[in-house]
């Protein structure tokens, strides 16, 4: 993955760039339709990849995990064939829909009657380039996930209380 900048604005921090990936070419800024479950709702394929032409679709790893699960896209060949879509993808952790179950509802009330741990579940993933080098920083209940030829990396590991009750068994 390259990033290079293309433009900036001298009155301000604003800029434009491109960032190139083993699928395509994503020109930033970027409108990035949502295909939370594979799919992009409300529009066809072909009206998806023709009029709308995004250089990138999100999903979401959380919701594609519950189904179609992850060994039915493995046996597709991955993500991109599963969603028989050929430019690039970018998937978050799903971790604002893990923290809204009911699993963790508890978490949630304690959260709002105690001071102290108010503001749990804060979802929050940043990406950064500098020069050729890409920065991750998550905040809260929240991964960074890389999908490159077919296999998922995991880049960063959550900063929430219920990690840190995993961590500690």
């Amino acid at each position: 993955m390259k990033f290079e900048r293309t433009a900036s604005d001298p009155n301000s921090k604003a800029r434009a760039g491109s960032i190139t990936t083993d699928h395509g070419v994503i020109e930033t800024p970027i409108f990035m339709p949502v295909g939370t479950a594979a799919t992009v709702k409300g529009i066809h394929q072909r009206d998806l990849e023709q009029e709308v032409n995004p250089d990138i679709i999100l999903g979401n790893t959380y919701h594609l995990y519950l189904r179609p699960k992850t060994d039915i896209i493995h046996q597709a060949g991955g993500i991109h064939k599963f969603m028989n879509w050929k430019r690039p993808i970018l998937t978050d952790s799903g971790g604002y829909q893990v923290y809204s179950l009911s699993a963790n509802t508890k978490i949630k009330e304690e959260s709002d009657k105690n001071e102290d741990a108010r503001g749990m579940g804060t979802t929050l993933v940043q990406l950064f380039f500098k020069g050729s080098k890409l920065y991750v920083g998550n905040l809260g209940d929240s991964r960074a996930y890389l999908v490159n030829k077919g296999k998922l990396y995991q880049l960063s590991k959550d900063h929430s209380l219920v990690q840190e009750k995993v961590n500690v068994g």
